[in-house]
């Protein structure tokens, strides 16, 4: 997966670890820096903000994204971000929706700090500046540990308690309604795993016009899974599901948490946001936590975790709760068309990657028809939908009584 917009990426990065724990193996990021600034350079981009700096480091980084940790001379601490490859629309849009879930008492985020007023200028206002030619925000600085890397090194953190957490974040997230007169940009502007190409057939163009790709059995795989996908998207029924604020990337290397307790802290890396179907962002979120490296079925316990923690939070709509699997699917389609694109057309030379969407086109067959891969996931919803899991029988899960959204309702 990557972001929308993204520049062509270093070779560090389309080198992906396929070996992750937690998530869908060589989805995750690496530990890249696209661009290094100096200190002369950062001191002038924080000088936009009114930010005196004392020290700074470079910190874990997104795909198309430099982050650094500064430090103010008064004892102040914040992010800087450098947004490579984006342009200020773009970023502007990001901060906007950023700032909403501020407004809104959202906590588990990072929230852009506005450019100073004496130092707004053509380059910088509102809550970017692009001084130096590349978008760059000031965000404040959450502390947590990197959840895919706290796994990796904490033996002593159980998986499926880390992904309740960030259940309950992701549906605290989403409990955040958008007001009518919100201007927040939708799908349809990019985000969310680009799904809107997919819409508008820009992937399978390229497909069908690449002489690499045009007789690849990939084309027929992908053109049938394309139909679920504008099905999923574009249906009048399924365009009535709830909808609001979706991170758009919320997978392990996205989340913030306690290093030692597992405990959510916040989503970070909010190059996706956008707003679109709340389901969109859960399937992610599932298909990008839930399942064991080399493996083409649903771990259940993960989803599980996930799914019940989510619903006590914000219960889904029966529409919701059937249309899970195949919003499971699209979001699997959706990266794993990324890797073919990427490994087949726009780098050949990585030669070794050619195969990386394999195993993610396994998991969307292992999720069609009555194989044990849809069974899997359709246990796990009856086992929530019920509320029989062992520790309580408590009802959660589905709200029977509202037709849109289910934000804010409590099941008893």
């Amino acid at each position: 997966h990557i972001s929308f917009g993204s520049p062509p990426l270093p070779e560090s990065v389309l080198r992906p670890p396929f070996s992750s724990r937690g998530h869908t193996p060589g989805m995750g990021k690496n530990e890249v820096a696209i661009s290094k600034l100096t200190r002369k350079e950062i001191e002038a981009i924080l000088d936009d903000f009114g930010f005196e700096l004392d020290t700074y480091a470079p910190m874990f980084g997104g795909y198309s994204s430099t982050n650094y940790k500064v430090e103010g001379k008064g004892g102040e601490v914040a992010m800087l971000k450098i947004m490579n490859g984006y342009n200020r629309n773009w970023v502007e849009g990001q901060t906007d929706i950023q700032c909403y879930l501020q407004q809104s008492g959202f906590a588990g985020a990072c929230f852009p700090l506005p450019v100073a007023r004496d130092k707004e200028s053509k380059w910088a206002k509102g809550h970017v500046s692009t001084r130096g030619g590349t978008p760059s925000c000031l965000l404040t600085f959450v502390p947590g540990a990197n959840a895919e890397k706290a796994l990796e090194s904490n033996p002593a953190l159980r998986t499926e308690d880390v992904l309740s957490e960030i259940g309950r974040g992701l549906a605290q997230l989403h409990a955040v309604a958008v007001a009518p007169g919100a201007k927040l940009r939708d799908y349809t502007k990019g985000g969310a795993c680009l799904v809107i190409e997919h819409i508008n057939d820009v992937h399978l163009a390229a497909f069908e016009s690449s002489p690499h790709t045009a007789k690849h059995p990939f084309l027929p795989f992908y053109k049938k899974a394309l139909v679920n996908l504008k099905e999923c998207m574009l249906q009048p029924r399924n365009r009535t599901l709830p909808k609001g604020i979706i991170h758009g990337d919320p997978f392990l290397d996205n989340v913030l948490i306690d290093a030692k307790t597992g405990a959510f802290s916040a989503f970070v890396d909010w190059e996706d946001v956008t707003v679109g179907p709340l389901l969109f962002d859960l399937a992610c979120c599932i298909i990008g936590t839930c399942y064991r490296e080399g493996e083409d079925l649903i771990t259940e316990s993960r989803m599980h975790a996930i799914l019940k923690a989510y619903t006590e939070v914000r219960p889904l709509t029966k529409d919701e709760m059937a249309m899970l699997p195949r919003f499971m699917r699209m979001t699997l389609l959706c990266n794993c068309a990324w890797r073919f694109k990427n490994f087949n057309i726009e780098h050949r030379e990585l030669e070794e990657n050619r195969d990386a969407h394999v195993e993610l086109k396994d998991r969307i067959l292992a999720l069609e028809g009555n194989g044990e891969g849809q069974n899997r996931v359709e246990r796990v919803i009856a086992k929530v939908k019920s509320g029989k899991d062992g520790d309580s029988e408590r009802k959660t899960g589905v709200c029977t009584s509202c037709t849109s959204g289910g934000q804010g309702c409590v099941i008893t």
